[in-house]
């Protein structure tokens, strides 16, 4: 499972290091699960976790107010599969997200975004079946929203969040 940050601590760390030293230490493409609306699984809700599980933990109980969780890509991890199962990378415990919703392959010096699902995967507001180069924008599934970022964009939307 990869290790999720708070955007909010993501801006303080930028504001620690400046822009060089944090496009240093974070070289690579990230992927943000915007805030919105979120629908905690039966299963969650079943336990009476879905609004106690730890930051640290991808699980979280959703993006609070503009709080996004942000992921680095690392082309090492490829593929990196999205969804609700305990076998991806990135889980999102949100019930409109499938179990295994899509993966991102680095292939040929690219992040690929490829649909896992029956549900639909829309990619820059175009439905998706086929694996697709990123920088797609935003990537939604259900009702969860992700958007990819280069390092440098998402240096600019720290900055921007940051002031």
């Amino acid at each position: 499972m990869l290790s999720g940050w708070l955007e909010s601590h993501l801006v303080r760390r930028l504001a620690h290091l400046g822009r060089e030293g944090f496009l240093i230490r974070h070289a690579l493409s990230w992927l943000v699960w915007e805030p919105g609306r979120w629908t905690p699984s039966s299963s969650l809700e079943a336990a009476g976790v879905a609004e106690t599980l730890p930051v640290t933990s991808a699980r979280l109980s959703g993006p609070r107010t503009n709080d996004g969780l942000c992921f680095e890509l690392n082309p090492l991890h490829s593929p990196i599969k999205v969804g609700r199962s305990p076998e991806c990378a990135i889980v999102i415990d949100d019930a409109t997200l499938s179990r295994l919703a899509f993966e991102l392959i680095w292939h040929e010096g690219r992040w690929w975004t490829n649909p896992l699902t029956h549900r639909p995967v829309w990619i820059d507001d175009a439905e998706v079946r086929e694996p697709i180069p990123v920088p797609a924008q935003r990537i939604a599934t259900g009702e969860v929203v992700f958007t990819t970022l280069g390092t440098d964009a998402m240096v600019d939307r720290l900055s921007r969040r940051g002031r």
